[in-house]
């Protein structure tokens, strides 16, 4: 059986405050034991240079190799399956990375709470285990939910209909149903919503309520480029941390995502968020392929995992770029 010495995500909790830090555990993260040999078994070979070469080589490999999506939503990509080895092989590898397992916070009390959206499974899945945290004796100072004006697609208009749910159209009202049925919310009490050029993708919201004091808020961030795509989770970092709160460098904050997507959330975050502002980021991940939920369990592939392995390159490779940037060196610097 194939094992690995687990890999942690660049830049965790209190390291995510230095450009210096984010920089040397993205380097240490491109040479990854796991990826190797994944690589290996596709084919490849890492090169032996700088950090910078060897992640953007990890990206066309990737792109050739792993990407199944094409552009389109997760749960409309390529299904492909493996032989045994390589499907033992890729799911160490994922166990490794920290995809596969469920992690408790590391401190008691957050300055933030941000909910990751998804497809409908995360939406309703994620609140609630947000909620359960909260319930556990979880400290927040805000709770915020981050979602898209993302038409349902394939199986999530399907799933839906089992939970009878058939009314929601989009992922922002799934979502909010999921953040008002897992915090017991009623109305909201205060938010605003701006439209440009009546494209969905180019409009915002953001909806408040308050439960023991505490902000619990939707957020809808419009998408930079509204004809060609929504707005991905570095626009919504960006867009929270500018239109919701003021982060201060003291500040620290806790993401709720699934496994499988924990390393690259947790770098786009830490890009987006922690290196501008000084503050902290951790992130847990649940998975929920493990829990008994019914139509909500959600078993990923094989293919599944290359496919978030591949996202997580890429944004370590934007998070190391962004760390050189603000430290004044070239993202080509040989290091």
């Amino acid at each position: 059986m194939t094992t690995f010495v687990p890999v942690t995500a660049p830049a965790w909790g209190d390291a995510a405050r230095s450009a210096a830090s984010a920089l040397e555990s993205a380097d240490a993260w491109a040479a990854n034991e796991p990826v190797e040999a994944l690589v290996r078994a596709f084919g490849g070979e890492p090169p032996s240079g700088t950090a910078s070469e060897r992640l953007a080589w990890l990206d066309r490999f990737s792109e050739e190799h792993w990407d199944f999506r094409a552009g389109q939503e997760r749960n409309l990509a390529r299904a492909v399956e493996f032989g045994e080895p390589t499907t033992e092989l890729i799911l160490a590898a994922a166990g490794a990375l920290g995809m596969t397992s469920s992690i408790p916070p590391s401190a008691s009390r957050f300055s933030h709470l941000l909910i990751l959206g998804g497809l409908v499974r995360a939406c309703l899945l994620r609140p609630r285990f947000a909620a359960d945290l909260v319930r556990d004796g979880l400290e927040v100072g805000s709770i915020s939910a981050l979602s898209a004006f993302r038409p349902l697609r394939g199986d999530e208009n399907e799933l839906l209909a089992l939970l009878d749910q058939s009314s929601k159209s989009n992922e922002m009202e799934v979502m909010q149903a999921g953040l008002m049925t897992a915090f017991d919310l009623g109305d909201p009490i205060e938010g605003w919503h701006e439209e440009e050029g009546k494209s969905d993708f180019a409009t915002s919201l953001v909806r408040t309520w308050h439960r023991d004091g505490v902000p619990v808020r939707l957020v809808i961030a419009p998408s930079p480029e509204p004809q060609v795509r929504r707005a991905n989770s570095a626009d919504t970092y960006a867009y929270w941390a500018d239109r919701c709160v003021q982060l201060q460098s003291e500040d620290s904050i806790l993401l709720v995502t699934s496994s499988i997507y924990l390393p690259y959330q947790h770098a786009e975050a830490v890009r987006m968020l922690a290196l501008p502002h000084g503050c902290s980021v951790e992130t847990v991940g649940i998975d929920f392929s493990r829990h008994e939920l019914g139509a909500l369990r959600q078993p990923f592939t094989p293919a599944n995992y290359l496919q978030e392995i591949r996202s997580a390159i890429r944004a370590v490779r934007a998070l190391r770029d962004t760390a050189l940037a603000m430290l004044g060196a070239s993202p080509d610097v040989a290091r």
